[in-house]
């Protein structure tokens, strides 16, 4: 797998990757293979991807316009019948473009498949940062304990 990742041990899953296409197929399946070993299930899970390839779709294809390819990372965390999920890139962040390649749906279809959905800034103002939970019946955080803040 292209990038860096770590975790799992402690009910956690990060991957840092250029903004590449390729990125998206990976963190998608990252992701969906975290939460199915935590206990997502298959409804769940394709939720999760769905979302996920949006998301990160999103960065590859907004948030480098005119400029080199920066770093797309997720964080995602178990908890129980729930998984949050962080997606930051170090991008321009978020401005309208009236030369969009995309069908402008993406971020609604994220908002459907979510129990909750926020969109801002990156870290220290720099790039775009979205907040996805997914209600994921089953799942369960490391040793039962509650999840600590992404």
């Amino acid at each position: 797998m292209g990038g860096s990742h770590r975790g799992d041990g402690d009910g956690y899953w990060e991957h840092h990757a250029a903004a590449l296409a390729s990125t998206v197929a990976v963190m998608r399946a990252g992701v969906v293979s975290f939460a199915a070993r935590h206990g997502a299930g298959l409804r769940a899970q394709t939720d999760i991807a769905l979302a996920v390839s949006e998301a990160v779709t999103n960065s590859v294809i907004h948030a480098f316009v005119n400029q080199p390819a920066g770093t797309i990372s997720l964080f995602a965390e178990a908890a129980v019948d729930a998984l949050h999920v962080r997606i930051t890139d170090d991008g321009s962040g978020m401005s309208p473009r009236a030369d969009s390649p995309g069908m402008g749906i993406g971020l609604h279809l994220i908002a459907r498949l979510t129990s909750s959905f926020e969109l801002g800034a990156g870290p220290r103002g720099r790039g775009t940062e979205m907040r996805l939970s997914f209600d994921a019946p089953g799942m369960r955080a490391p040793d039962g304990r509650a999840p600590g803040p992404l």
